[in-house]
């Protein structure tokens, strides 16, 4: 969880650096996007994790679904959040009348605008990763159940074995 927040942070942050030469900011754009969503691989895989150590069996099910569902309602908000930043230069109409009655060059309003809603998003990113900072316990005060205080690791290499040979899986 701390690293998948760290991650966000670090690639916000590159978004967010303000080059001049629009290739080299082209691909730290590109760097941070790519590291933000690299941790999205690793957040599928947190709220199984998450309630089988926090939660008793009866509600694990519940947990893991309000978990994985919470990533897909962020999402639709940044879709959301996304267009209302549109109509950034306080106009009321259409963003395009915006640039249409400013007096700066499309493009670079357009980019300063850009350069806000990145600025906007590492904020949200870093309060997040504070949060995690500050409090996000390795596991909870007592075990929720028995299969829960043991620790149940295979390697990558027995899982595989164990896939190959399940008919079901293939």
């Amino acid at each position: 969880m701390v690293l998948t927040t760290f991650l966000a942070v670090l690639g916000k942050a590159l978004q967010s650096i303000p080059f001049d030469d629009s290739t080299r900011r082209a691909i730290f754009i590109t760097l941070g996007q790519f590291l933000c969503m690299a941790t999205g691989i690793l957040a599928l895989g947190v709220p199984p994790l998450v309630s089988s150590a926090w939660f008793p069996p009866s509600k694990r099910t519940t947990a893991t679904a309000i978990g994985s569902l919470v990533g897909y309602c962020g999402i639709a908000v940044a879709f959301c959040n996304g267009t209302c930043y549109g109509t950034w230069c306080g106009c009321a109409n259409q963003f395009q009348q915006c640039v249409k009655e400013s007096t700066q060059d499309p493009a670079k309003l357009i980019d300063q605008q850009l350069r806000q809603y990145a600025y906007f998003e590492l904020a949200l990113c870093t309060a997040v990763v504070l949060c995690a900072f500050v409090h996000f316990p390795a596991r909870p005060p007592f075990p929720q159940s028995l299969a829960s205080s043991t620790p149940h690791r295979v390697s990558t290499k027995a899982s595989l074995k164990m896939v190959r040979k399940n008919g079901q899986f293939l």
